[in-house]
């Protein structure tokens, strides 16, 4: 019996044995039901109810029992329903909820509604789990499909896309609006923010449209012409946009905002109307225009054009002023036109000269021109006004009538002069000049006369000359016939030529007398035959063809000297036999070259070479000097034994086989250098070449060596570095094949021949390539970027970042660094994947799933456990160093736990299994496999895997299927495919094929979806490896390198083959395509070649050269088509048939040459031609051409020859007739018998060289060039035979320079400062002058009568001047008189001079004025009345010094006046009597010494009153007061300064008396002076001494040096020479302006005028100097000035050219001046170089403004002016800072002095330091507020002088303080500090340390000596001694003189008692205990109060006398 029959009978019993009870047992269970039903608190009520019911209901136990777990489940199930909604508020309050749908919301809130129904049903419970697990679902899958936050991303990024659209806003706009966006938490807001950005941009694109117009605007025509209220306010508007646009931060973001500045600007903008304000304002310039009458249409259009196209207002504006301007020209130019035919008829134009006629005419004509254009108009008003003038200009030139005049009157006196004519001649000319009625008929007239006056000389002069002749051989020697013939024609000249009987002959009739007298004389034959025998002989000489043509000449000269026949042979034979000697002398020359070519002698030894060559050079000096025949002889001999002594063959002999030794003895080289080598000197014949293999077989001996060593000390350590490990491929290979390069040249056997050269750059190369080897930086760089790159993992945790740094720093490789990275990247994938996985995958899904909840409590511990180690893990800072395998074992661990939960087990198979067959793409065995596992799976998890992998595995399937129809077709047919490898093409295909037996539904193949993948994979993994494309790549990349290194094609052929080895797409056709491109090039290369050897060869042949010009014609033409295809860049793209076609075309091109042929036939046609037809020819010439024909070898050379032969026939007969002609014509013609000797016998020498070429026999082998010399010799020598000529020029010259000289004195006299009547007087005489001296040159009969007359006419004419001096008076006057009256009115003005003082200046100068206009009224010349103006300038500016110094003086006394009455008034310790009597002393004194200043006549008066009032003041004491010391402080001293007060100025050659010594000096009556040395005076110089002893009071002496000064002697004649030479620079300057075609006449007269105002001030300079010094400088300024003047610059665009360089080149140097200006800070310099930049600046914009050169000129001084300004400023700033500086640097050192004094007082001091603190002050305003640098020097001077006065020390340190107050107010020891005297030291001051030397104090330093000065005792000498003896050394800048002649002391006064004291000390000597250093304390008055009585006395018992002036009160 089975199991389950057991169980049913089991049960069945149970069951009955149940049912006995069942009643009790049902109700027993209800009961417990109902009682447990409430414990299941998750039901609700209704649910509770409904189960009760049933369980009342239930019949069975069996049902309670199965409501009972029905409600148990019920409860669970609501339980989870609870919890399904438990976080709804936190659902509704996330960004999921909140930025979801409304639709999806809805869904949530309807799942949650039904939910919350559920749970608070009270009737129709729900009661099914599955409704309840339904409504969990859906809460579930509601919750789920809440993706707010998703979607906001999502909007943010469309919203951001949106943002990047919009194109007008601003970057900040852009960056605010984004982060609004960024920033929100709900669409709404994103929503909103995306609004207000297209709102915004909106707003910004309207703004952005008007504002991109605004560059447009600007540039517009409306803008710059409008007003500049809307121009500025639109410019405003613009500048507001720009705030917006350009705003950094706070972006304007309201579109309100943004409207309305758009609107702004566009209201800007509709406010410019300038065009139509331009266009309003052209309307009315145009109606001005075209009411302007006087221009013409040309003007008016072109006014009217440019006003129309006029782009501003301005421009309008300025048109129109040029329009009237130009019309108001033109106007005046019209009337000056009308004007033009008065002119024409005037006879001022009829009878001037043509040259001014068209000038006027061609200025006229300008001017008609310029009002009648119709083109190309003048515009320019000046330029009218220019052609005005020149007219007006050249009207006013006119001078015909004048001339004409002018002219009879020379006519006539020319006629007069003419000495040739006689007296009926020259009346009857006269008669006709003084009819003619134009210039051209009196000219006519006497041109006629020159001509029969020229006829009359010349026969008169031929028959003196003839009759001359009669006595020589020519006359004495000729037949008796020919001799009658000349008598008779002789008389009747003479008859002629009467000047008092001839009859007015005509000119022909003299010229036929003339013709007869020089026929006879021509005829005349006595030298003939002497001159034949000459002839002869030196036609002798000239066949001695050795001999050299100095030896010919001398040949000739001795023919030439003698004048028997017998002589003339003896001559001839002479020079025969030199000739033999020269021929054999000759013959070793030739052969030199021969010797010199040959080993023997350019090998010999030097002193041989050297015998040669100098017996060679003496042979050859030989040849060329006139050498005798001894001379001859010697050097033929000396030659012939130098020749056989040379030694060359035999030293090389000698050192070849040393040579071959050594180099068989190197080493290092390879086989092939030294067989090379060893060939070469074999070959050799130069023993420096010798020497040179050998040096160059040493240095590749070493070469090599070194090339040996480069190699083992680089390979292996190279290789072994991590340099070359990690470098690139190709340097590794370069430096392999660097190394493997260096082996083979290295290989004794197998390496080249290869020089030195090569080897060492084969060891340079391995240097390069080793240095080229970039591993380290590779490895580097890769470590940088590797570290950038996992810097860029975002999510590997802290450890496993230092680990892989880490591992990047220690690794040097390259590769190991790659695997680190990619390691890395994988694990930071791997951490990213494990973050996905937890946060999106596994961990919140899966916690929330009913999987989770459900499962086995262990299940899901596991998987929290697998969580929190992945979290672990995940974080950054205390994450450990996992690698990815690591990683990847923690998510699987996650996916394992998950995948173990088993919360669901509810799955319908049924649903499953028809899920499976809905699946389109799995196979039918794949399907059977899914249905299986689903009939098997036992679990829910089993069977949703199994459904999901049956999923997974339908898309891989899917995506396998399309991955087959994606690549089966397409691929097979690719390049990539066609071109791959073979075995890579199967696996592509068998890929294919298991693809699609894997996709085919039928399949069998149940593949796993691993397997499809794989499939999948396998496709694209193969598809991927096929490199057919990689392969063509790389074959087109080989192919194209081969293709490129190809030389021989030319550009087509490789641009062609290029783009069809890019265009080919199989290796077969690649392969095919370069095979036919290398079989291309062998062609090319053979065409090359053939070209190469075969044109040259073939062209320098005679075959070639001579063939038909036809024949060469088509050889060259097939060269030059090869040419054309070899051509690299312009050769045609041809192939190899053509080429082929080319190279049988050269070569039958080639065969066809017939040159040679035709070069025979030729040359035996040419020698018959030459022999028979040129019979002109001289045998030499014939047989020198016969042999060219038969030596040259081209038709064209023989043809030239025949052509030459040809042309030298035709030149022999012309020389032949040319020597007959002038034979008959020249000899006895006047021209050769009055002319130079060397001039007649330089033709007679060309006539005999003709005919000793034209003798046939005996005729040398001369060249047509030759020839024609010969006939060009010949007419120039006869062409310059002189004889009329040089009369006639000389008078010509003479002529010119007459009138040269007039006019220069003429001008000279006009431009004189004289009369009009001086200048008439002197004009007449210059003029008689001028006709005296033209006469008497015409009247000379040689040239040097001609000069003569000249040279003294020029004098006569050059001593007359103007009487310039009534003018210089009467100019002196007037300049006296306005002088006179500038003084009175300065004097009457001045407010600081009395009345009487007025009256009395203006009476001195009145009377002064009186005595000098005497003087000029007395002068006899200009210089005397320049002195005595000179004299009036000195008294003015002597006058003005005393006015100014008398001011100063007053005020000076006044304001010490003042000071004292303040200190009077201000002392409270005085009483009021006391105060009385001192003012009223002050007040006498100032009033008396106002009134000694007043009366004072000179500045030294004034200065000495001055004095006298300071000392006066001074010694007014004030009583009793405790005031501060009034300081005098005694700077050093110097004898030499105190005693030499000036220098002595002496005269050259002068002697230098003792009284001019003395006058130089300031002495008193005591001192005595002795010239010890005085300088020589024979030269001018200064800076010379005279050395002089001073002789003292005591006997002593000083020896001092007096400055002396040599003068010229005579000043004048300095003046006249330099005004001399002015002279002459002038008148070469205006030469050269009348020669320069550049200027217009106006410009030249600018130009002279200019020169003649510079002549003039230099003039003007040279009177007014007053020593040779100052003529120097004229000299070198405006002598300089005057040659340097160029004229171009009156042209006005030159002149303007020049001033801007002239002004560029200035600021420059200004630039570079204020850099040089101490004092300046940067930023001073900075300001002053911006003043230059704008002046420059503004005067560039100025310059093209003036319209002529005055206006220039005027802007260039304004220029100037403003230029010397800024630089001025600039110097003045900068010495301002230095005397700040320098004040200082006295005041800190004159302050630490006064705190260093241990003797003073702390009251005395600080008195002292504000003394100093005030002056500095002080000085400092007057330095700041000085106007000039000499301002700045004179405050800093002043300044420094008074606080070097300010001292505390007291001068006498012997005294006590209880020293009594004695005061000795006379004034015979004045010692006291003079103001002038001060002022003249510091003036003489160099520098400022010397100033400091007064003080004592160097700078930085303290003077301990002045501190504490050493004291000693003098004996009981006088006072004046003591004074020379102690202070002699020191005296300074107080003068001897008065230190002697005054001294006082001022000591301390007792109070009060002490007047009761009237006893004088007298009779004592007082102790001045001084320094014995060059230094003296100051003397000080000093007052103090005395509480006591003291006695006044010294240690030594001495006391000083002193007088009393004061008395005590109570005496009062």
């Amino acid at each position: 019996m089975d199991k389950e029959i057991i169980k049913q009978l089991t049960d069945a019993v149970n069951q009955a044995n149940n049912d006995l009870n069942g009643v009790e047992l049902l109700d027993a269970d209800k009961q417990n039901a109902h009682q447990s039903i409430p414990t299941l608190t998750h039901l609700n009520q209704a649910q509770q109810n409904a189960l009760n019911e049933k369980i009342n209901n239930a019949v069975t136990r069996a049902e309670v029992a199965a409501i009972i777990g029905q409600a148990k489940l019920l409860d669970h199930a609501m339980e989870n329903l609870e919890e399904s909604i438990k976080d709804k508020e936190q659902v509704k309050q996330s960004s999921n909820y909140i930025n979801e749908d409304p639709d999806v919301q809805e869904t949530y809130d309807n799942a949650v509604d039904h939910v919350t129904e559920i749970l608070n049903q009270t009737v129709n419970p729900t009661l099914s789990i599955e409704d309840i697990e339904h409504a969990i679902n859906e809460v579930n899958q509601a919750k789920k499909q809440l993706r707010g936050k998703q979607k906001l991303y999502q909007t943010i990024d469309l919203a951001d896309k949106e943002l990047s659209k919009l194109d007008d806003l601003t970057s900040q706009q852009s960056n605010s609006i984004s982060n609004q966006i960024y920033t929100a938490k709900t669409r709404t807001e994103v929503a909103q923010a995306i609004e207000k950005e297209k709102s915004l941009n909106h707003a910004m694109k309207a703004l952005n449209k008007v504002y991109k117009n605004a560059d447009k605007v600007l540039d517009s025509s409306r803008f710059i012409n409008e007003d500049q209220p809307e121009k500025e306010a639109y410019q405003q508007a613009i500048n507001h946009v720009d705030s917006i646009i350009h705003r950094q931060t706070n972006p304007e973001m309201d579109p309100t905002v943004i409207n309305s500045i758009t609107h702004e600007l566009e209201t800007a903008q509709n406010n410019l109307h300038g065009d139509q304000k331009l266009a309003h304002a052209q309307q009315v310039a145009t109606n001005v225009i075209n009411g302007l009458i006087h221009l013409n249409v040309a003007q008016r259009e072109v006014m009217i054009n440019a006003n129309t196209n006029a782009t501003t207002r301005e421009k309008v504006a300025k048109n129109l002023d040029n329009a009237q301007a130009l019309d108001k020209a033109m106007e005046t130019l019209q009337q000056v036109v009308a004007h033009k035919n008065n002119i024409l008829n005037d006879s001022k134009y009829l009878n001037e000269d043509s040259k001014y006629q068209q000038q006027y005419d061609r200025v006229i004509a300008d001017a008609e021109q310029l009002l009648n254009q119709t083109t190309n108009p003048t515009l320019e008003p000046y330029k009218v006004d220019i052609v005005k003038d020149n007219v007006l200009a050249n009207e006013k030139i006119l001078f015909g009538a004048e001339k004409l005049s002018y002219d009879k009157s020379n006519a006539n006196d020319e006629i007069k002069h003419m000495n040739y004519l006689n007296n009926a001649q020259k009346q009857s000319i006269k008669d006709m000049i003084s009819h003619a009625a134009l210039r051209t008929e009196v000219k006519q007239f006497l041109q006629q006369a020159k001509i029969l006056d020229e006829a009359m000389k010349s026969l008169e002069d031929k028959t003196q000359v003839v009759i001359t002749d009669t006595t020589m051989p020519n006359y004495t020697e000729a037949s008796e016939d020919k001799k009658e013939k000349v008598d008779q024609t002789v008389s009747h000249a003479q008859a002629i030529i009467d000047k008092i009987n001839g009859s007015n002959v005509s000119l022909d009739q003299v010229r036929q007398a003339l013709e007869q007298l020089t026929q006879v004389s021509e005829n005349l034959n006595g030298d003939q035959r002497v001159e034949e025998a000459k002839v002869h002989a030196n036609q002798t000489i000239d066949q001695l063809t050795h001999l050299n043509s100095l030896q010919q000449q001398t040949a000739k000269e001795s023919v030439k000297n003698v004048t028997k026949l017998e002589e003339i042979a003896t001559a001839s034979n002479d020079a025969q036999a030199l000739n033999k000697v020269m021929g054999k002398l000759e013959q070793f020359i030739n052969h030199a070259d021969s010797v010199e070519n040959s080993d023997n002698y350019r090998q010999a030894d030097d002193d041989k070479i050297i015998a040669y060559d100098e017996a060679l050079e003496h042979g050859q000096d030989i040849q060329k000097t006139n050498a005798t025949q001894n001379e001859t002889k010697q050097a033929l001999q000396q030659l012939i034994n130098a020749e056989t002594s040379l030694n060359g063959f035999e030293r090389l002999n000698h050192a070849r086989p040393r040579a071959l030794e050594y180099i068989k003895s190197l080493e290092k080289i390879n086989n092939a250098q030294k067989s090379a080598l060893e060939d070469k000197v074999t070959q050799s014949h130069d023993l420096l070449e010798l020497e040179h293999l050998v040096n160059d077989g040493t240095n590749l001996n070493d070469i090599m060596g070194e090339l040996a060593n480069a190699i083992v000390n680089n390979y292996a350590p190279t290789k072994a570095s991590i340099n070359y490990i990690n470098a690139d491929n190709l340097r590794k290979d370069n430096f392999t094949q660097a190394i493997n390069n260096a082996r083979d040249v290295l290989n004794k056997t197998q390496g080249q021949n290869l020089d030195f050269n090569s080897i060492d750059t084969f060891k340079d190369d391995i240097f390069k390539t080793k240095d080229a080897l970039n591993g380290i930086e590779r490895l580097t760089a890769a470590k940088s970027k590797a570290e950038k790159l996992i810097d860029s993992l975002k999510f590997i945790n802290k450890a496993q970042f230092t680990h892989a740094n880490d591992e990047i720093m220690n690794t040097n490789s390259i590769a190991q660094l790659s695997r680190i990275v990619n390691q890395a990247f994988d694990l930071n994938d791997a951490m990213k994947s494990l973050r996905d996985a937890l946060n999106n995958k596994q961990a919140f899904p899966v916690l929330a799933s009913s999987n989770y909840i459900n499962s086995d409590e262990d299940l899901k511990q596991q998987f929290d456990h697998a969580l929190s180690n992945a979290r672990k893990v995940l974080a950054k800072e205390t994450g450990k160093n996992l690698d990815e395998i690591q990683i990847e074992g923690l998510k699987q661990v996650i996916e394992d736990t998950k995948d173990a939960l088993n919360g669901i087990q509810r799955l319908s198979k049924a649903k499953a299994i028809q899920y499976v067959q809905s699946l389109s793409y799995i196979n039918d065995a794949q399907r059977n496999i899914a249905e299986n596992n689903i009939h098997n799976s036992d679990d829910l998890s089993s069977l949703a895997n199994t459904l999901s992998k049956a999923s997974d595995l339908d898309n891989a399937m899917k995506d396998l299927r399309d991955t087959l129809e994606s690549n089966s077709t397409s691929v097979p047919n690719s390049v990539n495919y066609i071109n791959a490898d073979n075995n890579l093409q199967i696996e592509f295909d068998e890929a294919l094929q298991q693809a699609s037996a894997t996709s085919s539904k039928n399949s069998e193949n149940p593949a796993t979806i691993e397997e499809v993948l794989g499939l999948s994979q396998a496709i694209y993994d193969t598809k991927n490896a096929l490199n057919g494309e990689q392969r063509l790549a790389t074959e087109k990349s080989k192919d194209l390198k081969l293709i490129k290194g190809l030389k021989d094609l030319n550009k087509a052929q490789l641009e062609d083959v290029t783009n069809k080895v890019n265009s080919a797409n199989t290796l077969t056709e690649l392969s095919q395509l370069t095979q036919s491109t290398l079989e291309l090039n062998d062609k090319m290369k053979l065409l090359r070649g053939k070209l190469k050897t075969l044109v040259n060869p073939v062209k320098a042949s005679l075959n070639y050269r001579n063939a038909d010009y036809n024949l060469k014609r088509q050889f060259n033409k097939a060269l030059k088509e090869a040419k054309g295809v070899l051509n690299k860049n312009s050769g045609p793209n041809v192939n190899i048939n053509d080429i082929q076609h080319l190279l049988t075309q050269i070569d039958n091109a080639k065969d066809q040459l017939n040159g040679e042929r035709r070069l025979k036939e030729h040359q035996q046609k040419s020698e018959v031609f030459i022999i028979k037809e040129l019979d002109i020819l001289n045998n030499a010439q014939k047989a020198a051409i016969i042999n060219q024909i038969r030596a040259s070898k081209d038709i064209k050379i023989i043809n030239q020859i025949v052509d030459n032969a040809i042309e030298l026939n035709d030149a022999m007969q012309g020389l032949k007739e040319h020597v007959a002609q002038l034979t008959a014509t020249t000899k006895d013609n006047i021209k050769y018998l009055n002319a130079n000797e060397d001039l007649k016998l330089q033709y007679d020498y060309a006539i005999n060289l003709a005919n000793n070429v034209l003798d046939k026999e005996n005729g040398t082998n001369k060249d047509a060039n030759i020839i024609i010399g010969m006939i060009q010799n010949m007419d120039d020598a006869r062409a310059l035979l002189n004889g009329i000529e040089r009369l006639k020029d000389a008078q010509t010259k003479a002529h010119n320079d007459i009138k040269d000289t007039l006019k220069r004195q003429l001008d000279e006299i006009e431009h004189a400062n004289a009369t009009s009547n001086s200048k008439a007087q002197a004009k007449q005489m210059v003029n008689e002058e001028a006709k005296k001296a033209l006469s008497n040159i015409n009247d000379a009969t040689s040239n040097d009568l001609v000069n003569q007359a000249k040279d003294e006419g020029q004098s006569a004419i050059e001593h007359i001047h103007a009487d310039e001096l009534p003018k210089a008076k009467l100019d002196a006057n007037q300049m006296i008189d306005q002088k006179f009256e500038d003084i009175n009115h300065l004097i009457s003005q001045n407010t600081n001079l009395s009345h009487d003082e007025k009256n009395k200046l203006i009476s001195q100068i009145n009377k002064l004025v009186n005595g000098i206009k005497n003087e000029i009224q007395q002068a006899i010349n200009k210089q005397q009345i320049e002195n005595a103006t000179t004299k009036l300038d000195e008294v003015i500016e002597t006058t003005k010094k005393l006015i100014i110094a008398k001011a100063e003086a007053k005020q000076v006394i006044k304001e010490l006046s003042q000071k004292k009455r303040d200190a009077i008034n201000n002392n409270t310790d005085l009483t009021p009597s006391q105060k009385a009597h001192a003012l009223a002393d002050i007040d006498k004194t100032e009033k008396d010494a106002l009134q000694h200043i007043e009366n004072s006549n000179s500045i030294d008066d004034i200065n000495n009153n001055k004095e006298h009032a300071f000392n006066t003041l001074a010694h007014i004491i004030i009583w009793d007061t405790d005031q501060q010391p009034l300081v005098f402080e005694l700077p050093e001293l110097s004898l030499q300064n105190a005693l030499v007060t000036s220098e002595v100025v002496v005269h050259r050659d002068e002697t230098i008396s003792l009284e001019s010594i003395i006058g130089a000096m300031t002495l008193t009556d005591e001192l005595k002076v002795n010239i010890v040395s005085l300088p020589n005076t024979d030269k001018v110089a200064d800076h010379l001494t005279a050395k002089v002893k001073v002789i003292l009071a005591d006997g002593s002496y000083v020896t001092v040096n007096v400055p002396v000064k040599v003068v010229e002697k005579e000043l004048q004649i300095a003046k006249k020479d330099a005004i001399k030479t002015i002279d002459v620079l002038v008148k070469q300057k205006i030469k050269d302006i009348d020669s320069n075609n550049e200027l217009t006449s106006t410009q030249r007269e600018d130009a002279k005028a200019e020169i003649e105002r510079l002549k003039k001030q230099a003039i003007d300079k040279v009177n007014h100097s007053k020593s040779i010094k100052d003529i120097e400088t004229v000299k070198r300024t405006d002598f300089e000035e005057i040659d340097q003047f160029d004229p171009k610059r009156f042209t006005l665009n030159k002149a303007k050219k020049d001033i801007i360089t002239d002004v560029n080149i200035q600021i420059q140097n200004g630039f570079k001046e204020i850099e040089t200006i101490k004092g300046l800070t940067s930023n001073e310099k900075t300001q002053f170089d911006k003043q230059l930049t704008a002046l420059q600046k503004e005067f560039l914009e100025k310059v093209e403004h003036p319209h002529n050169l005055v206006e220039l000129n005027q802007l260039q001084q304004e220029f100037n002016n403003r230029y010397e300004h800024i630089l001025n400023q600039a110097h003045l700033l900068g010495e301002k800072h230095i005397a700040e500086h320098k004040l200082g640097y006295v005041v800190v050192n004159k302050t630490q002095q006064i705190l260093n004094n241990q003797s003073a007082s702390y009251f005395i001091k600080q008195w002292a330091l504000d003394r100093i603190k005030q002056i500095q002050l002080e000085t400092m305003n007057s330095i700041r507020g000085a106007h000039t640098v000499q301002d700045v020097h004179k405050a800093l001077l002043q300044g420094i002088e008074q606080i070097l006065k300010v001292n505390v020390s007291i001068i006498n340190q012997s005294f006590n303080d209880s020293l009594h107050n004695i005061n000795y107010l006379h004034s015979k020891f004045d010692a006291r500090l003079r103001e002038k005297d001060v002022a003249n030291h510091i003036v003489q001051t160099e520098t400022f340390k010397e100033v400091l030397k007064g003080t004592g104090v160097e700078p930085g330093k303290i003077n301990k000596e002045t501190q504490q000065p050493k004291l000693h005792k003098n004996d009981n000498d006088s006072l004046f001694k003591h004074i020379v003896d102690n202070f002699g050394k020191t005296v300074g800048v107080i003068t001897l003189t008065g230190l002697l002649s005054s001294f006082w002391l001022v000591l301390a006064k007792r109070r009060k008692k002490e007047e009761e004291e009237k006893q004088s000390i007298k009779n004592h000597h007082k102790d001045i205990r001084l320094s014995d250093t060059d230094k003296i304390d100051p003397i000080v008055i000093t007052k103090r109060k005395i509480d006591k009585e003291e006695q006044i006395q010294n240690d030594d018992k001495y006391l000083i006398p002193v007088a009393k002036h004061k008395k005590s009160k109570k005496s009062n």
